[in-house]
């Protein structure tokens, strides 16, 4: 019996308890949530934040509501200045012992709290998926994994009392099912030292092909992985070359910083060498013939990259993942299903009127956007994130990702907003027969008229009435069609890249500092100046009205 195995059935058995409780709690949404609130109240009714708003005799949902009000990240920014330097209870009882940088595709690095509290409430998520996971398939427990590494970031400050981020990823789970998942990752979480692009996609690469047996890949943004891909096209015989011989030579210089575990070579596989040499980079599937797991972002925007991933690797089953984000976990995959992780944190949803609903009060098709209340001390925090409800997991609704429910547009008054956007590029695209694989709006301000461009990659040139059809879309919002009507603003125009589009997108974000797994697909972005980033592109061409 191999170490994979024993390991992943040991984090498998692990979790079966947190499995059997999520499962039961698919059917009594309410009730779960109701507990799950309490809990985080009385866990905290004696911090400063607590005794603020009395959680010591909020006994019901309805009351948390009326005392307690919505806030975002800026709501708290001077609380959590407080906490990080070094004052105890503020948010929570349990001390913070981490602050997580994250960042949204727009804003500026943030710190959230990490407390003991929180990490049981994301492994209350990540078990019960594991369960289901393993449960259905047992043979993906008989290889490594290879779990998307964040890059490491610079600390935004250095002079914190409280540690900020985390050596790996795995810390997140703590204890034990951290040791677990170390001993079947196929790549070191220690790569993500390797802060220059093309040495931390070497070295991924380089332990990802070392390993044949590789049974799951698990990716935030599908782009990822295929970057991966077209990089052993241009790197294969280096690669090859170190596989055989146990080395580690990769294009340019070494990051010092990399621990020999990664820079002291491995051990030496001619055979496995061999195979990598006579594979075809065009059928990549045969480079790990076990894969049978894709997990990687799969709606609205990125639906496109995972198609094109899944198409790659035949073999392998596409899993949409989860909606987690550095403040808390949403959604878990769930027997074919994506519902709200009653489990873990308190939810509540804001329709567009404004109106707030719990998540036993949802109903099919309806559009919100996330609040989040959790054991870190984030209470009726607004995500930002929108999701439209897709189908129900006993009596708990499953969620599919839209887009950033924070993200408008506003040149000249239209207040364009991300759900809207990504609805009327879907229907457009369909409608002109256009498979993209990349599309992107964003506003494009030029003198005293402006306009957006549409950011497109394609296989086959876009049909031309493409311009039209999303323009006329665009004005189903009253205020795109006034201003529109009024000269305020121009046509939308086509802007065609040829470079690889995504890989562009994700490295704008990187060398801001944004961690892999914030930079969320977008329909709509509201920086400008993307015409700088698409190098090698032609265009704008103008689309008639």
């Amino acid at each position: 019996m191999n170490r994979c195995f024993i390991a992943n059935s040991l984090w498998q058995v692990a979790n079966f308890g947190r499995a059997r409780a999520f499962r039961k709690s698919l059917q009594i949404p309410g009730e779960a949530q109701r507990r799950v609130l309490l809990r985080i109240l009385r866990r905290n009714r004696k911090a400063s934040f607590g005794r603020r708003y009395g959680f010591d005799d909020i006994d019901s949902v309805e009351r948390f509501q009326e005392r307690v009000p919505i806030v975002s990240y800026d709501d708290l920014a001077s609380v959590l200045d407080r906490i990080r330097r070094g004052e105890p209870g503020v948010l929570t009882e349990d001390p913070v012992v981490r602050l997580v940088p994250s960042s949204g595709s727009t804003a500026a690095c943030k710190l959230i709290p990490y407390t003991r509290g929180f990490q049981a409430e994301m492994n209350n998520a990540i078990g019960p998926w594991i369960c289901d996971l393993f449960g259905a398939d047992p043979d993906l427990k008989r290889g490594p994994a290879y779990w998307s590494i964040s890059p490491a970031l610079d600390a935004p400050h250095p002079d914190s009392v409280i540690p900020i981020g985390f050596e790996t990823d795995s810390a997140y789970l703590g204890g034990i099912l951290r040791r677990l998942v170390d001993a079947v990752v196929a790549a070191p979480s220690c790569l993500r030292y390797a802060r220059d692009p093309d040495l931390f996609a070497y070295l991924t690469l380089l332990h990802l092909l070392a390993e044949r047996e590789l049974r799951i890949v698990s990716v935030w943004h599908p782009s990822f992985f295929l970057l991966l891909l077209d990089a052993f096209a241009k790197w294969r015989g280096r690669l090859v070359k170190d596989i055989a011989h146990g080395t580690v030579d990769p294009p340019g210089e070494m990051d010092p910083r990399l621990p020999s575990a990664v820079t002291g070579g491995f051990r030496p596989d001619p055979a496995r060498a061999s195979e990598v040499a006579h594979l075809d980079p065009d059928f990549p599937g045969d480079l790990w013939p076990s894969l049978g797991l894709l997990s990687c972002w799969a709606h609205g925007p990125a639906e496109s990259a995972a198609k094109d991933l899944a198409a790659r690797f035949p073999q392998a089953r596409l899993q949409p993942k989860g909606l987690m984000a550095t403040e808390g976990v949403v959604t878990v995959p769930f027997e074919a299903m994506s519902p709200v992780a009653v489990t873990s944190h308190f939810y509540e949803f804001i329709e567009p009127s404004g109106r707030v609903r719990t998540v036993d009060s949802l109903d099919a098709g309806m559009r919100c956007e996330i609040v989040l209340t959790t054991g870190a001390g984030l209470y009726r925090y607004r995500l930002g994130d929108l999701v439209e409800v897709n189908g129900f997991s006993g009596k708990t609704p499953s969620l599919r990702f839209i887009g950033r429910g924070d993200r408008v547009s506003d040149l000249r008054g239209e207040k364009l907003s991300e759900g809207h956007v990504a609805d009327a590029l879907r229907l457009s695209l369909r409608e002109t027969g256009v498979a993209a694989r990349f599309a992107m709006l964003a506003p494009e301000p030029e003198g005293a008229t402006a306009g957006y461009i549409l950011y497109l990659q394609t296989d086959d040139p876009p049909a031309p009435e493409l311009g039209t059809v999303l323009d006329r879309r665009l004005s189903e919002n009253p205020h795109y069609g006034y201003c529109r009507r009024l000269g305020q603003l121009e046509a939308v125009k086509i802007f065609s890249v040829r470079g690889d589009a995504h890989a562009l997108y994700i490295e704008r974000f990187r060398r801001h500092g944004t961690r892999l797994g914030d930079i969320k697909p977008s329909a709509l972005s509201v920086e400008r100046g993307w015409k700088r980033i698409f190098s090698g592109a032609k265009g704008p061409a103008s689309c008639s009205r």
